[in-house]
């Protein structure tokens, strides 16, 4: 059966979820979406040094297999590490290739694949933080990849307030701790400044710096296929939270914590996605957090069927919205 074969660690797979991103991305290259031009336009420092593959879009094209990979790998990491689901499996990181499969036009290369890795490696220092007394390191760390992930794209800077939301159920929130995660998300910006008397202008500097409702916000035209699967995978994350909150007495402390940061997280992502313009490039950072929730209800149905028809479900939504939208 089809979940049998995903709902494992053993190398099928994850032949199968490479698979799944070998063929997904097939569309955008074929279109030539294989790089987001508009990105360069007006880019972030960071952003800016990736220029170079507008003129060799196929390494544009390489760079997004090679970071959904890695992406895929790092969440099903989190279970292997944490003991997420009821056990071992590349179930998480598939659904994460299908919710964002289901989106072409986010396929690209752009700074939230970029954004996306620091965004994970933010949420491993936060985790790594519940091991320790004195956390002030972790919460450094974890705001300092952050905003070095803003200097990727703008949009980043938002989700600062997040991480000191999420430092909350985790118990890690305190004086010591917020400062240090100031000084963290401070810093990067000061190595920037460093950079720009030296080698730049304090006018760029100043421009990067200065916030406008222009850098955060992209109306995307949506079109009616695409708003349906939007609200699909919504309704399928909602669901998969009253599952959550189901089985949530039979979780382990430190479990229950972890998965209300992911539902916290993707309810914050969701709600900046929103009010910002709906920008569809965000649904790589969206699907971590709802690809751990999504996979922990088709893991906690008791049927061995109706887990099939699920995920079979899941997989024809995202064919049927990569071909669509």
């Amino acid at each position: 059966m089809l979940l049998k074969l995903i709902h494992n660690n053993k190398i099928g797979a994850y032949a199968f979820m490479l698979l799944l991103i070998l063929l997904f991305w097939i569309k955008p290259f074929v279109l030539g979406h294989a790089i987001d031009t508009i990105s360069f336009e007006n880019p972030m420092p960071l952003w800016a040094l990736f220029a170079f593959i507008t003129k060799t879009p196929w390494l544009g094209y390489i760079f997004s297999i090679l970071s959904a990979i890695f992406v895929s790998l790092s969440i099903n990491r989190f279970n292997s590490k944490y003991a997420l689901l009821s056990k071992q499996s590349a179930l998480p990181g598939v659904v994460f290739v299908m919710l964002i499969g289901g989106m072409p036009l986010a396929l690209h290369f752009n700074p939230f694949w970029i954004a996306t890795l620091f965004f994970i490696l933010g949420l491993e220092y936060l985790f790594a933080a519940h091991d320790y007394r004195k956390v002030m390191k972790e919460c450094f760390l974890t705001t300092f990849w952050i905003s070095v992930a803003s200097l990727f794209s703008y949009n980043l800077v938002l989700l600062y307030p997040l991480f000191i939301l999420l430092m909350i159920p985790l118990r890690l929130l305190n004086f010591k701790s917020f400062l240090a995660s100031l000084i963290g998300f401070i810093l990067p910006w000061l190595l920037l400044l460093g950079t720009e008397l030296i080698w730049g202008s304090l006018p760029d500097y100043f421009h990067y710096l200065s916030f406008s409702w222009d850098k955060v916000a992209l109306s995307f035209q949506h079109s009616t296929f695409s708003w349906t699967y939007l609200v699909s995978i919504a309704f399928i994350f909602f669901i998969a939270s009253l599952s959550v909150a189901r089985a949530y007495g039979t979780k382990k402390i430190f479990t229950r914590k972890q998965y209300l940061v992911f539902i916290y997280a993707a309810l914050y992502i969701a709600g900046l996605m929103l009010i910002t313009g709906l920008n569809i490039n965000m649904i790589t950072l969206l699907a971590v957090p709802f690809s751990i929730v999504i996979a922990h209800l088709i893991d906690h149905i008791r049927s061995v069927l109706w887990k099939n028809i699920a995920l079979a479900c899941l997989i024809l939504l995202s064919i049927t919205g990569h071909i669509l939208v």
